[in-house]
């Protein structure tokens, strides 16, 4: 496995604690991205290395991705995996809207041979945040640091807002977590149309977990496929516990009401991400909408002029 870890303020204290936990047979890659400051040489390879038991050099070339290693970025420099090795790359845009974090996680997804799993540790503003998406769309993991244990929590606090994160966890608790993640794999969740086998019953302790649902946010499961509701649930199950069946991923779920409510938030993201991407409503707005109301003359419209032409357009084409 491939984990990128991305942080900012308060983030070296994090890094420590993450890597202190790890085996020196971990069978894990690290790539390790802070907001550096760009004009002074970094320590950050050697303070690692005194605090973790695996190797850690600083990233000054194109570098394959061993196991058992960490790899660190280099100040005034991008880090992205292409063909299974660390790249770094010059910015091209100003320090200020920089998003290495981004960057390193979306080429990480693109990535996925190995599986993946992105981190998003203390740090100020919400860089990682809109490219753990990509990382989930592979099949990936998504970890946030618990902002209560964080120096700076807004970073992880953003990426916990996205909805796609699948556990929040203090720096230390991240090694067994991720090992435990490595003995049980999971594929990536598959595109397209959902195949026949998802008209399969149900499992023991799913429909409890989908009446559950139902009681504490009015989830109508009858409107979604069950296949699909099921891998959504099957990857928290999975992340939270590895080993366990859904009958007790149910009584932990009765116990935990922070869960129920991030696996329906989990459960929607599909149904709703046309509707969560500004860009699609910004061109629409910007491009077609315009372009069409242009195109009717003044003649052509049913609604009142006194109200606005873009409020009208269901009407005029009705």
């Amino acid at each position: 496995m491939t984990v990128a870890v991305g942080a900012s303020a308060g983030g070296l204290d994090a890094c420590k604690q993450l890597f202190a936990e790890l085996p020196a047979d971990s069978g894990m890659a690290f790539a390790v991205v802070l907001h550096l400051d760009p004009s002074r040489e970094s320590h950050l390879a050697d303070i690692l290395a005194q605090n973790s038991k695996l190797a850690v050099s600083q990233v000054t070339g194109p570098q394959r991705l061993e196991p058992d290693h960490i790899y660190v970025v280099a100040p005034n420099t991008s880090l992205h995996i292409e063909n299974g090795a660390l790249r770094p790359a010059p910015f091209e845009v100003a320090h200020g809207e920089r998003k290495p974090i981004d960057l390193l996680f979306s080429s990480l997804a693109l990535a996925r041979s190995d599986g993946a799993a992105a981190i998003v540790l203390s740090g100020i503003g919400d860089d990682g945040s809109r490219a753990l998406e990509d990382v989930r769309r592979a099949g990936g993991l998504c970890i946030a640091q618990d902002p209560d244990t964080a120096q700076h929590p807004s970073m992880p606090q953003c990426a916990i807002d996205t909805g796609l994160i699948d556990a929040v966890l203090p720096p230390e608790a991240m090694a067994d977590f991720l090992a435990a993640r490595v003995a049980h794999p999971r594929p990536p969740e598959p595109q397209g149309r959902a195949p026949s086998r998802e008209r399969a019953p149900a499992p023991e302790g799913f429909a409890g977990i989908l009446d559950l649902l139902a009681k504490k946010h009015g989830l109508d499961s009858h409107a979604y496929k069950a296949g699909t509701l099921r891998r959504r649930a099957e990857r928290r199950l999975t992340a939270l516990m590895p080993a366990a069946s859904w009958q007790d991923y149910l009584e932990y779920l009765w116990k935990h009401p922070d869960e129920v409510a991030a696996l329906y938030r989990d459960v929607l993201i599909g149904v709703t991400e046309f509707f969560r991407d500004a860009k699609q409503w910004d061109y629409l707005d910007e491009e077609v909408v315009p372009r069409l109301l242009d195109e009717r003359g003044d003649s052509e419209w049913s609604c009142p002029v006194s109200v606005d032409r873009v409020h009208c357009y269901a009407a005029a084409n009705s």
